[in-house]
């Protein structure tokens, strides 16, 4: 009797140690797993913190298109207003040009 009780208390002492063995595996584990949850945090921060950046970016990049969109128009309206004030000078000098050749031939007719 004594005999199985010693066989009985070593089979009990043997299973925990093997509770023992098996419990530190999964705090091992469990420490793992927590250590990838905190490197999954530090990469989601350092995702969202790229989104700002690129977002910040991206609107300076708008604002510079806007800033050349309005810079090209204000080119393009000066150009056509130059064109314009070509189109009236050369009018003007056809105009002044036949005016002189008038005034040419009106001379002509009171010279001697």
């Amino acid at each position: 009797m004594i005999g199985q009780m010693q066989s009985k208390i070593h089979s009990a002492v043997q299973v925990m140690n093997e509770s023992q063995i098996q419990s530190n595996h999964c705090v091992t584990l469990a420490s793992g797993a927590d250590q990838l949850l905190v490197e999954m945090g530090e990469a989601v921060d350092t995702i969202r913190d790229m989104n700002i950046q690129i977002a910040a970016a991206t609107e300076q990049q708008s604002a510079t298109v806007q800033e050349t969109s309005r810079m090209v128009t204000h080119i393009n309206d000066s150009a056509q207003q130059a064109a314009d004030g070509a189109e009236q000078s050369a009018s003007s000098s056809q105009d002044l040009s036949k005016m002189a050749r008038d005034q040419r031939e009106l001379l002509h007719h009171f010279s001697v």
